[in-house]
C-alpha cells in the first residue's frame, strides 16, 4: 500500500491545489474557543507566595527533545536546582538513560549529569501525565517551579492528533502547578501561534499581542499551541503565576553547529542539495540558535519579574532564503535557481522515485510557506514579530543573540558534513576549513 505522501506525489498541480484547498479549511472546523476552556477545578489551592530564593526543584517536560536537552543543560549550568524530568520510560533507570542519550546526542553530556536529574516516568498525553494520581500529587508537593516545554511537534498532523500531548498535557501540567501551594508556571509556546495573520503594527506582532480563534492558523500544531496558550492565560487569571515564551524556528547550537537534522528546515536544506536546485523565492526565515533560546528561557524563568509576561525569542533579523542559497553555493554546492513551480515538479519526481527522500514527509505541506511569501504578506528583511523588548532585556543582562550570518551558516554546514547529513561538496572543499 502506498503512503499518503506517495499518493499526493502523483497528483497533478491542479489536483494538489484542490486537495490543499479542501484540507486547510477543514482544519478550522475545530472550535478552538471551546477547546480553550479550562476546567473550573484547575485553580491554585493556595495563593502564590514568593519566597525570594531560587527554586530548589524544577519539573521539566520535554527534556529529551532538541530544545528540552538544551534547557536541561542550562538548568544544570545556571542553577543549583534538582531537575525532575518527565520521560516516557518503564523504570527510572531507563528514563535516566534516555535523558543521558538526549544530552549526548547534542554534545551536552557532563560527567556528573545524573547527580541532580530525577527521572519521572510518565507520558505527556495521559491523565496525571501518565504517572498516576498518587505520584502526581507527591511530585506537586515537592517541586517549586514548572517549566512546561514538552509537546508533539509535527506540522502534518491535524489538531485532533496533537491535542492529547499539546493541549491535554498542558492541562495536566497546570493541574500539577495548582495543587497545594501555587508554583510558577513557565510555558514554552511558539511564534506560530500567530499563523498567517497580518501583524497589527509595522514592527510586527508584539509580545502582548494575540490572535483570535478564527485566525488563519494553518496547521494543527499552531492550533494546538494557540489553545494551550489560552489555557495558561486562563490559569494565570485565576492566580497561577505564569510566563510564556514564544521561540522562533530553532537553529543549531551557535557554538558547535549541532542541529536537530530531522526538523523541517534541515529536511528542506538537504532536499535542495540532493535535487541540485532551490526555489527562486525570497522567503524570510525567523531563526534563533537553540543554545541562546535555552539560555534565555532559563535566565528569565528564574527571575520573579518575568511572571505575568510573554517573551518573543527571535533574532530580530529574518534570514532570506536567497541568502541561504548564496551561502550554500559559495560553500561549494552546485544549486540551480528555478521557478518555484518547476522546483515543486522536481520534488514530485524525486519523492516518487524514492521512499526515503528528505522531502517526502513534507511533500503535502511544501507549497504553503512559499504561497505566503509570494502573497507579499511581509517584505523580505522585515520581521513579522517584534522581539525588541525581550532582546533589550536580555542584552541588559549581558546576553546577545548570535546572528545567523555567513560564518554561522558555515559552522552549521560543517556540522552537517561531519555527521554525514550532507555530502562534502565537490567544488570549493576548502570552505569546510574556513
Amino acid at each position: 500500500m502506498t503512503t499518503l505522501a506517495e499518493r499526493i506525489a502523483h497528483l497533478s498541480p491542479a489536483q494538489r491545489t484542490l486537495l490543499l484547498a479542501k484540507i486547510r479549511p477543514a482544519a478550522h472546523t475545530v472550535d478552538l474557543r471551546s477547546e480553550a476552556e479550562l476546567a473550573p477545578s484547575i485553580v491554585p489551592a493556595q495563593p502564590f507566595s514568593a519566597s525570594g530564593g531560587a527554586p530548589k526543584r524544577v519539573f521539566l517536560t520535554g527534556a529529551t527533545g532538541f530544545l528540552g536537552a538544551f534547557l536541561l543543560h542550562e538548568l544544570l549550568g545556571q542553577t543549583w536546582t534538582n531537575i525532575h524530568c518527565l520521560v516516557r520510560a518503564a523504570t527510572p533507570v531507563e528514563g535516566l538513560e534516555k535523558v543521558r542519550q538526549a544530552l549526548s546526542r547534542y554534545g551536552l553530556e557532563t560527567p556528573d549529569f545524573s547527580v541532580r536529574i530525577v527521572p519521572v516516568c510518565g507520558d505527556l498525553a495521559q491523565p496525571w501525565l501518565g504517572m498516576g494520581e498518587i505520584r502526581f500529587q507527591e511530585l506537586s508537593g515537592v517541586v517549586d517551579l514548572v517549566l512546561h516545554n514538552g509537546a508533539l511537534v509535527n506540522f502534518m498532523y491535524p489538531y485532533g492528533r496533537l491535542k492529547p500531548a499539546n493541549v491535554l498535557g498542558t492541562v495536566e501540567a497546570l493541574r500539577l502547578a495548582c495543587l497545594g501551594r501555587a508554583k510558577p508556571f513557565h510555558y514554552v509556546s511558539t511564534l506560530s501561534v500567530f499563523g498567517n495573520e497580518e501583524p497589527y503594527a509595522p514592527e510586527g506582532f508584539r509580545e502582548d499581542d494575540s490572535v483570535g480563534p478564527n485566525a488563519d492558523l494553518d496547521s494543527g500544531y499552531s492550533q494546538s499551541k494557540w489553545v494551550a496558550e489560552q489555557l495558561v492565560r486562563e490559569a494565570s487569571s485565576r492566580g497561577l503565576p505564569a510566563a510564556i515564551y514564544r521561540p522562533a524556528t530553532l537553529a543549531g547550537d551557535s557554538r558547535t553547529g549541532t542541529w536537530n537534522t530531522d526538523d523541517f528546515f534541515c529536511r528542506v536544506l538537504k532536499g535542495c542539495v540532493q535535487l541540485g536546485s532551490v526555489p527562486d523565492e525570497d522567503m524570510p526565515f525567523n531563526l534563533i540558535p537553540v543554545d541562546f533560546a535555552a539560555k534565555a528561557v532559563v535566565r528569565l524563568a528564574t527571575q520573579a519579574s518575568s511572571l505575568g509576561r510573554t517573551f518573543h525569542l527571535d533574532g530580530g533579523c529574518p534570514v532570506s532564503s536567497r541568502y541561504l542559497a548564496d551561502w550554500l553555493i559559495e560553500f561549494g554546492y552546485p544549486l540551480e535557481r528555478v521557478h518555484f513551480e518547476k522546483w515543486l515538479e522536481r520534488v514530485r519526481a524525486a519523492v516518487t522515485r524514492s521512499t526515503d527522500h528528505p522531502l517526502l514527509p513534507l511533500w503535502p505541506a511544501l507549497e504553503v510557506p512559499y504561497v505566503v511569501a509570494r502573497e507579499g504578506r511581509r517584505p523580505p528583511g522585515g520581521s513579522r514579530y517584534d522581539c525588541r523588548a525581550t532582546l533589550a532585556l536580555l542584552e541588559r543582562q549581558g546576553m546577545i543573540c548570535p546572528r545567523v550570518d555567513k560564518d554561522l551558516m558555515n559552522r552549521y554546514v560543517r556540522y552537517f558534513i561531519t555527521t554525514g547529513f550532507l555530502p562534502e561538496p565537490a567544488a570549493n572543499p576548502h570552505a569546510i576549513h574556513s
